[in-house]
């Protein structure tokens, strides 16, 4: 939390354009990155879109007012508007009763802090607007961000891959992705698939597979336990954490390159 801002109680910030009787499409949300103190207004596809700040008493969350819409639309696109936000500002950001709203915006109130830490304001500028699998590929990246389940977050990383990349080229690209990984946690993440034997990438990128996304997704009755995540398991557990800034590094450049979204500030 930076020092210098502080949260102010929603009545001191609140302002008069919010404080209109009409329909409002609003999502609360629990927030892993810096979110702003400041009330702020955005034009996102078209959308008024207004963040809600951190407060004291309310929940934080983003807004719009509308007039020919459902709500499940309106939250429908103020979740494609956190999905970009999340990719720009490269943190997850979990949205709570999406789809949500009233006549008046009221914010429920807050019972706990909701935010990781503050900031004065966001960069709203430049928020990626990509056609709808991009879109797609930046929901799923907002979410495995947001998951607390690190086999979630995993399999949810993976199947970005699979949607951005062909099924016959994706075990060569992944390969080829891995030695291009710049992120210091990612970095240290190939180094562990390097010290655990893998003599390759392409070794790397089946083991990616077999012993990540396969063993997560699938529990068959006549299965060897062995090729089954164990929740319980905390060598499993160790290993999937040390791997996932990997996979996400991977969902990240998938994005990048194959639904050609600039990467993030």
């Amino acid at each position: 939390m930076h020092w210098m801002v502080k949260p102010k109680p929603w009545s001191e910030v609140v302002t008069d354009p919010l404080r209109r009787v009409r329909s409002w499409g609003l999502t609360h949300v629990s927030p892993r990155i810096a979110w702003p103190v400041e009330l702020q207004m955005v034009i996102y596809r078209g959308d008024e879109i207004w963040v809600l700040p951190a407060t004291t008493d309310r929940y934080p969350g983003v807004a719009l007012y509308f007039s020919e819409l459902s709500y499940k639309e309106a939250g429908n696109r103020l979740l494609r508007f956190l999905s970009a936000l999340s990719w720009s500002e490269r943190g997850g950001i979990t949205a709570i009763d999406p789809g949500g709203g009233g006549s008046h915006l009221n914010p429920r109130p807050l019972d706990r802090p909701l935010y990781h830490s503050i900031t004065g304001s966001l960069r709203l500028e430049n928020l990626p607007s990509p056609c709808e699998r991009g879109a797609l590929a930046l929901a799923l990246m907002r979410e495995g961000r947001s998951l607390e389940s690190v086999p979630y977050a995993f399999l949810t990383f993976y199947r970005l891959v699979e949607l951005a990349v062909p099924a016959k080229k994706r075990r060569e690209w992944i390969a080829s992705a891995l030695e291009k990984v710049s992120t210091v946690r990612a970095i240290e993440a190939v180094r562990h698939l390097q010290r655990s034997g893998l003599s390759s990438a392409l070794e790397a990128a089946d083991h990616l597979y077999i012993s990540g996304r396969m063993a997560i997704a699938h529990a068959k009755a006549d299965a060897d336990l062995a090729s089954i995540i164990s929740p319980d398991d905390l060598s499993q557990s160790e290993r999937l954490s040390n791997e996932l800034a990997a996979m996400e590094a991977l969902a990240e450049r998938a994005i990048i390159e194959c639904f050609d979204i600039p990467e993030p500030r």
